[in-house]
């Protein structure tokens, strides 16, 4: 155990980030709506779609409103640690968000068969390249950091995951390489690009695949309940993949595949079932989720009420972002704590950071 949490902490220094934390009933899949794609750097044909569960969050006709953050209360109860990267007063105050789009959001994180299905044809189409040892799109905007990678292996020009992670969370992947991955698959699927990969723009009216918002993200995590978890207010190897989880599954891989914790036994562990109010896997563990928003340490307190995107530009995030934007990450990863892991925890760190427990999962607009 000692022996791979030096190794993984020698990745993260060769990122140039360590990361904070080592310290201690199906629903139908949403259909895709056949448009015709926009120009967005490639056009290709669509083709057989790699298969992504979709879940409705927000149906059409409903708006929600929720609490997010944390409350005072809620954080003396609740796990904390001293660290000097660990804090939580931007995860107040407390506010209540309305959500007025009509989303879905993927039941499970990407894997690393889905992320090489969509980005080798990215290849094959001249939207991305392998260069420098990583993936990178036209205009040399790092996708994915196949150097920090062990789930996925460049193999003469193409991306094949490694024996045995085939569906596990894609990771050390960046934001524009998530970003990029949803511009992909919506021309896949004969859907509208929502990015401009150019300028790393927006079109809210388009009906592609996207990154969910850091409040859309929360409120599929716990929707208006006041949890600490997705699943509840404990925590125990049996719901989770983070630091405590390796001794016990003692299989020699540090992710798992998405849903293993399922409420099954498989592996010598008796799982829990981890799925959120909606239905959504791992939204605590296994690797960090990136979000659209730029990340505002003081943001709650002046955040739109209604389908905020976050500020119009990023914080730094000391030690490793000084003086940089930074994009935000959900639901904590593989080296999670306790207190890392709780659903309302907020970190960040610039969009062409790569790092072997940051992965993504999408979320498409529902039509009103």
């Amino acid at each position: 155990m000692k022996t791979l949490l030096v190794l993984f902490l020698a990745l993260f220094i060769g990122s140039g980030v360590i990361s904070p934390n080592n310290n201690t009933v199906q629903p139908p899949d949403v259909k895709p709506q056949k448009t015709k794609p926009s120009e967005a750097g490639i056009n290709p044909t669509p083709e057989t779609p790699v298969p992504i569960t979709l879940i409705p969050i927000i149906t059409p006709g409903e708006i929600i409103k929720f609490l997010m953050g944390s409350t005072d209360q809620e954080l003396k109860n609740q796990p904390t640690m001293k660290h000097k990267e660990y804090f939580t007063h931007d995860e107040q105050p407390a506010h209540e968000i309305t959500l007025t789009q009509p989303y879905a959001m993927s039941k499970f994180e990407i894997t690393n068969h889905q992320y090489c299905g969509i980005m080798n044809r990215a290849l094959a189409k001249g939207g991305a390249a392998i260069k420098d040892g990583d993936l990178k799109g036209r205009h040399g905007k790092k996708f994915l950091g196949i150097t920090h990678l062990f789930g996925i292996k460049n193999v003469d020009g193409r991306l094949v995951p490694a024996q045995g992670y085939r569906d596990h969370p894609v990771h050390a992947v960046t934001w524009y390489g998530a970003t990029a991955f949803c511009n992909f698959l919506s021309m896949q699927e004969g859907l509208e690009p929502v990015y401009n990969l150019e300028t790393w723009t927006w079109d809210t009216g388009k009906n592609g695949y996207r990154l969910p918002t850091e409040a859309e993200w929360e409120y599929a995590a716990r929707k208006n309940q006041r949890l600490a978890y997705a699943w509840g207010d404990s925590i125990r190897i049996a719901y989770l993949n983070y630091w405590a989880s390796y001794e016990k599954r003692n299989n020699g891989k540090i992710t798992v595949p998405v849903g293993f914790y399922d409420g099954t036994k498989k592996e010598g562990l008796a799982t829990e079932n981890n799925s959120s109010p909606f239905g959504l896997y791992d939204m605590t563990g296994n690797v960090w989720e990136w979000c659209w928003d730029w990340y505002g340490e003081s943001y709650y307190k002046t955040s739109p009420a209604t389908d905020p995107k976050g500020p119009k530009r990023g914080d730094q995030r000391l030690p490793f972002n000084e003086k940089v934007p930074t994009k935000v990450w959900r639901g904590c990863g593989w080296g999670g704590n306790n207190a890392f892991s709780r659903i309302a925890k907020r970190y960040s760190v610039a969009p062409e950071t790569a790092i072997n427990e940051v992965g993504f999962r999408i979320a498409r607009n529902l039509e009103k």
